[in-house]
């Protein structure tokens, strides 16, 4: 009996893709103790702890494969990867994380979702400074598309006049900016990784496994240092008071206990949140095994699909996103999306823009396909030896 390999791996990179930013949406829209349990630092160990498992993975069931890598004709010649190096990457993947992890607390869980489109043009702009790559007129044209495409997501949402909040805008605006950020050094740690993995080898599990051994230790660091960071608690996060761009972003950034203790992170009140609310766990348990699944699973679906499949599923997932948060079932909570005409047509823009930028449409040139999937592989710094770990909106 032959398995349908490819479909099903098609199914688990989207289900696992959209179940990672679904989760991460509804835990930090989770009430506990009478606070939103917000805590990106906790997000990012969940996260690093899943892609460490490559390690194990690794050494159980790759070793072998790594080998008949060494033998492929265009690897002759190529040393491995010394790991150390990779705790580069690591660091730009903490950064990028953390302020998605932000971002997605301000922002709609489908807006999050497609405003991925910024890593796009990030990498077009850095692939030329970093890795000397030359674009074609119709790349050009295509990001100018993309831009319009986020601009009119971006639009949908200030102009929504069903958010009352007086701090909806301000809201807003730190959305947007955080998740610029997060793409801007998501696109810095791929531009990374196929800059340090340019000469050398590294099977994909192997480099997971490490990226998230250095991400995680970088990100326990992190959390010793800002349980003793504290914050000025001016305000407490979820009352509607009027005040300051910088008392709002304070309030969204810090963690307030429910004595008012306003600290970066707060370990001793994580636990009395998850006590309190155990749906909390069961969300994060779900969301462990989820990211192993999705970094899993991305690394068989490159080896047997092609890059044209990459394009068209990362889309297909911001589309299912939308759609989840879309359900009446939701009705309440405060992870339940309106339909808004300017975010469809923004989102159709969006993607006309990205197929355009990747020369699936309109390609006068008309370049076979196997010369356009060598472009796109370009174009998203993505190769079979390159790690694909965090994968985690």
């Amino acid at each position: 009996m032959n398995i349908p390999i490819k479909p099903i791996l098609y199914f688990l990179v989207v289900f696992s893709g959209s179940s990672s930013t679904i989760t991460n949406k509804i835990i930090f829209s989770t009430i506990s103790l009478g606070k939103k349990f917000t805590h990106p630092l906790l997000n990012n160990l969940i996260m690093f702890l899943a892609e460490s498992t490559g390690i194990i993975t690794f050494n159980l069931f790759f070793k072998e494969e790594e080998k008949k890598i060494f033998e492929l004709p265009k690897n002759i010649g190529k040393t491995p990867i010394e790991t150390y190096i990779l705790a580069i990457p690591a660091i730009l993947d903490l950064i990028s994380s953390l302020f998605n992890s932000l971002s997605l607390d301000f922002l709609p869980g489908s807006l999050s979702r497609m405003f991925h489109g910024f890593s796009i043009i990030f990498t077009f702009f850095l692939s030329i400074f970093f890795l000397n790559n030359k674009h074609s007129i119709h790349n050009c044209i295509g990001i100018v598309i993309i831009i319009v495409g986020i601009f009119l997501l971006g639009l949908s949402e200030f102009t929504d006049t069903s958010n009352s909040k007086k701090e909806s805008t301000e809201h807003l605006f730190f959305g947007i900016f955080f998740n610029i950020i997060s793409n801007f050094f998501s696109s810095l740690h791929d531009i990374s990784q196929e800059y340090f993995i340019k000469k050398q080898i590294c099977h994909p599990i192997k480099c997971i496994g490490f990226e998230g051994f250095y991400g995680f230790i970088l990100t326990f660091i992190f959390i010793l240092i800002s349980i003793n960071v504290k914050c000025s608690n001016k305000i407490i996060r979820g009352k509607n008071i009027e005040s300051s761009i910088s008392d709002i972003l304070i309030n969204e950034v810090c963690i307030v206990d429910e004595k008012g203790n306003s600290f970066i992170e707060n370990v001793s009140f994580i636990w009395k949140q998850i006590i309190n609310n155990q749906n909390i766990f069961i969300y994060y348990v779900f969301l462990f095994f989820i990211l192993i699944m999705l970094n899993y699973s991305y690394v068989g679906f490159i080896q047997i699909s092609n890059a044209i499949s990459r394009v068209v599923l990362t889309n297909i997932t911001s589309l299912i996103v939308w759609i989840f948060f879309l359900i009446p079932i939701h009705n309440g909570k405060s992870y339940q999306e309106r339909f808004k005409i300017i975010q469809f047509i923004g989102f159709l823009v969006l993607v006309f823009g990205v197929f355009y930028y990747n020369e699936l449409i309109f390609n006068k040139n008309k370049d076979s396909e196997n010369e356009i999937e060598e472009k796109i592989t370009q174009n998203l710094g993505s190769e079979v030896n390159i790690p694909m770990s965090s994968i985690n909106s």
